[in-house]
């Protein structure tokens, strides 16, 4: 049988040569070039035979090799070789197993790659067949195929989504048969060769395109104007004296702090398991679940406490929650626990919101949203910078940098919002001013001096 494949190979490619050359040109350019274990370009039946091994395994026997298994070690991956839900032999998970394939080998930063897989997938993978109850790669040939494809795309024009087969053109297929795994080679275009699915829909330039610079000038102008109009009108909406009190400002600016980045961190750790971690939307709020049981906690106890307590050491409390749950995320991996790292940072952070938000909540309803939209535009500027430069190596891959900025991000703002915190002179709600008469002040829902 090997012998007999062996022949077919050499029909195939004609040459030791071409083969050689075809599949190992990238090795041969690039020293440093890495081979990925994905696990979604598994085989589509569930027969032992094309059943994997356990990540442990693949471990011992890669040891010491330029093989890279991080793909490996996410919480669904985890079960890969079950054959079961996402990984079953059946037509719909094999056909969203190429889908996520495909995602990846449009989003890598390559010029080439060469993907090694089972006939049987690589039909799915580029849609040209599917069909999980026949045993032959092909119904016209036997394997093993080989298939090259190039990304082509007009530079005026938008890329295409990344679960469609449509952007590669075929350039050539043959096949003999014979058993074997195949090869799947596609050639990006070099200055389009990382597009991440969030950044497809944003400016065509970034920062510098054109419209966006006028609306950044016309908001500034705008706000300027605002401040005169409100020092001018005899009713103004917002009157310039409050920014006279400490206190008011303080609150303030640590609320901005704080809502950039919870706003900002929570939006991304949800995109962040769906595109890193792979889970269906449904998954993915499941385990979000904790922040809104915390919540409703948090708000009790804040209840019970915030006329007894000093609402100084509550905001305190809220700004150091923020930055250690959210320096917990940005120092997650693609393999680290989500009890280990995300739950503590999800309950921590509900922690920092819901404490910061019940001593100002007389106001925090006017600056929330100004917060997130500056925090949303400077998260979303560090998301796609990074993404758009991310190489490999270090702690984080690829994959994870873009997020991991963001939430470091997120870090220095709320921890920013430490020092103006420290500032802070309020007492307890309800409580009574210093040097006030025991009956004064009783009743009142405001935080005093």
């Amino acid at each position: 049988t090997c012998k007999l494949f062996c022949l077919n190979l050499q029909r195939v490619f004609g040459s030791r040569f071409r083969h050689r050359h075809f599949i190992f040109t990238p090795a041969i350019k690039n020293k440093h070039l890495k081979v990925y274990a994905l696990p979604e370009l598994q085989e589509t039946s569930d027969l032992p035979c094309d059943t994997g091994s356990d990540v442990r395994v693949l471990e011992s026997e890669f040891k010491g090799q330029p093989v890279d298994l991080s793909y490996m070690y996410t919480p669904q991956a985890k079960a890969w070789n079950n054959k079961t839900g996402k990984w079953g032999a059946t037509a719909s998970a094999v056909d969203d197993r190429a889908r996520i394939a495909r995602e990846w080998l449009y989003n890598r930063p390559e010029k080439e790659i060469v993907v090694v897989t089972h006939g049987g997938f690589l039909h799915y993978f580029t849609e040209d067949w599917m069909d999980t109850h026949k045993m032959d790669g092909t119904p016209s040939a036997g394997n093993p195929p080989l298939h090259s494809h190039r990304h082509r795309r007009r530079s005026d024009a938008p890329p295409p989504p990344p679960d469609s087969i449509t952007s590669l053109r075929h350039i050539r297929s043959q096949s003999e048969s014979g058993s074997g795994s195949d090869a799947y080679s596609s050639h990006h275009d070099h200055h389009h060769h990382h597009h991440h699915q969030f950044s497809r829909d944003t400016a065509t330039n970034g920062w510098k395109t054109d419209y966006i610079i006028a609306m950044l000038i016309v908001g500034a102008a705008l706000i300027v104007a605002f401040v005169f109009w409100e020092l001018y009108y005899p009713h103004p909406l917002v009157p310039m004296s409050i920014w006279r009190d400490k206190n008011f400002s303080l609150v303030m600016i640590v609320l901005l702090f704080g809502m950039m980045a919870f706003s900002v961190a929570e939006f991304f750790l949800a995109l962040y398991m769906q595109e890193v971690w792979k889970w269906s939307p449904l998954t993915t709020a499941v385990h979000l679940l904790p922040m809104a049981i915390m919540g409703i906690i948090v708000n009790i106890v804040a209840g019970m406490i915030m006329h007894r307590v000093s609402n100084k050491a509550l905001m305190l409390v809220g700004c150091f929650g923020y930055t250690i749950a959210f320096t917990l995320i940005a120092v997650n991996t693609i393999h680290s626990s989500y009890w280990a790292f995300c739950f503590p940072s999800f309950l921590l952070a509900v922690v920092g919101a819901d404490l910061e938000f019940n001593v100002a909540n007389y106001i925090v309803q006017t600056v929330t949203k100004l917060c997130q939209s500056v925090g949303f535009g400077i998260g979303t500027a560090v998301f796609n910078a990074v993404g758009r430069s991310a190489k490999e190596g270090g702690r984080w891959d690829v994959a994870t940098k873009p997020y991991s900025a963001v939430f470091w991000f997120a870090a220095a703002a709320s921890g920013t919002s430490i020092v103006f915190a420290t500032f802070l002179t309020i007492g307890t709600q309800g409580g009574k001013e210093k040097g006030e008469d025991e009956d004064e002040g009783e009743g009142s829902g405001e935080a005093k001096q």
